[in-house]
């Protein structure tokens, strides 16, 4: 069971999900800001999954005892197309967005099923493009919402 309520949990999720998508498999799951990309765009085969870290989280219902932590995060399914004219950017993104729908259809799955214990509030997806170095990078970008339901527990020994 996964509950993306750290890093950890969040990483191993995404990089369970690219090993186990027949379009992708191993080696293909990537995990940092944009030096990470960089770096491996040098050496791009194929498609990759590229996880970002998640953006701050933002407290929601600060009212009652019940806090919850809206996290955003964000995924790119993409690579390098054969060749960069449009028709095969455009060709190789409608493969990329097809893997965005099949990650976001599992994550619905796994949340119905109970393997991923947080809710998922919003998706959103659209073309990517990136350039790393000489190599123009074509792919599907998906932000998504997801709520972390642990607490904020006031542990009265770590205060004088």
């Amino acid at each position: 069971m996964y509950d993306l309520t750290d890093f950890q949990s969040y990483q191993d999720y995404f990089k369970a999900i690219a090993e186990s998508h027949i379009s992708l498999g191993a080696g293909t799951y990537l995990f940092g800001d944009d030096d990470v990309a960089t770096n491996e765009g040098k050496v791009w085969k194929g498609k990759k999954l590229w996880l970002e870290p998640y953006q701050p989280a933002t407290i929601q219902d600060q009212l009652s005892d019940n806090y919850l932590q809206e996290k955003k995060g964000s995924l790119w399914i993409g690579g390098a197309p054969a060749s960069q004219k449009f028709q095969a950017r455009f060709d190789f993104f409608k493969e990329c967005e097809i893997i965005v729908k099949d990650v976001i259809s599992k994550m619905l799955k796994d949340r119905s099923e109970e393997l991923l214990i947080t809710r998922l509030t919003s998706y959103r997806f659209g073309m990517g493009e990136f350039n790393f170095s000489a190599t123009n990078m074509v792919g599907c970008r998906l932000d998504f919402s997801f709520l972390d339901p642990s607490g904020f527990p006031y542990d009265v020994d770590k205060w004088n």
